[in-house]
């Protein structure tokens, strides 16, 4: 099964750890040079920066709901879309006759359908 939306992004997007497990106080002390190393801001600098991390991972996770939900409401939108054009089509007594009716619709469809499912319709013609 393919990977939805929100896996994709979360996996692109978030941290794949906490900083603690990525780096230590230890050594990202270590990273300074050595005559600072001892200073107590740099421990004060450390939580800083993971608290700030800690918060923007807060705020891409509510981004990645945002849009899987903007993504749900859109493909809802797209299925009615393809919805009223069939029915349309039903409507005008299309796709009963010979084997070009319906093509316009079909073309609509074809102009509208999901990015997800390109390369469904191998063609227009029935």
């Amino acid at each position: 099964m393919p990977p939805t939306e929100s896996q994709i992004l979360t996996s692109f997007l978030l941290p794949p750890a906490p900083l603690p497990q990525i780096i230590t106080l230890k050594r990202f002390t270590s990273l300074f040079p050595h005559a600072l190393q001892s200073h107590p801001q740099i421990a004060h600098l450390y939580h800083e920066l993971q608290h700030l991390r800690a918060l923007d991972t807060d705020q891409v996770i509510e981004n990645i709901a945002a849009e899987v939900r903007r993504g749900d409401r859109q493909r809802r939108e797209v299925a009615r879309a393809r919805r009223r054009l069939t029915e349309t089509g039903r409507d005008l007594g299309l796709g009963q006759g010979d084997e070009n009716d319906g093509r316009e619709i079909r073309m609509e469809m074809e102009c509208i359908s999901d990015p997800d499912d390109a390369g469904a319709h191998s063609s227009l013609a029935p």
